[in-house]
């Protein structure tokens, strides 16, 4: 369940990323997303991980002549803020920001699948071939980024809190 074809991936500068790839045979490269476009268009990387169907679609059409939908990762939005000003709050103010970004993580799940078909269908129309994996194969992936990535990172994120996460794989 590798490539192992010497073909050199960007990733985020994350290690998770960077684990990933490698674990699926890539070469991991650690670029900047603001030098992705200019770094696949030079040939400094073949192809670039770390976006979704809507990114690659916005970013990278006009390069991409293959597609391959590992579901490495899921597109996710966030809001963020210092733990500074979210103490100057005050608990209805947290209130909003708690029920607003609940509301925009179930929104992003209700749209989520028919959004990357259609960024999908235009990568398609834009000529972009692409490699339909088969269940067992995208299972493989997975088995092997969880036995050879997950025991890695784990303790980034602090083990209490990847195992609750992970817990509902």
């Amino acid at each position: 369940a590798t490539v192992d074809k010497g073909i050199k991936i960007r990733v985020p500068a994350i290690k998770s990323y960077e684990l990933t790839a490698g674990s699926l045979g890539f070469i991991a490269t650690p670029i900047a997303y603001s030098e992705a476009f200019t770094s696949m268009q030079t040939g400094i990387v073949d192809g670039v991980i770390g976006s979704g169907a809507e990114g690659y679609y916005a970013s990278f059409r006009d390069l991409t002549k293959y597609y391959l939908p590992v579901n490495d990762h899921f597109e996710i939005w966030w809001l963020q803020m210092s733990m500074d000003v979210w103490n100057e709050l005050s608990a209805e103010e947290q209130a909003a920001v708690m029920g607003a970004a609940e509301k925009m993580e179930t929104d992003r799940w209700a749209v989520a699948e028919a959004e990357t078909a259609e960024f999908e269908q235009g990568l398609k129309d834009n000529g972009a071939v692409f490699y339909d994996f088969t269940d067992e194969e995208l299972a493989g992936f997975a088995e092997k980024v969880r036995a050879e990535v997950w025991p890695e990172i784990k303790d980034e994120y602090g083990a209490e809190l990847f195992d609750e996460i992970t817990a509902g794989k």
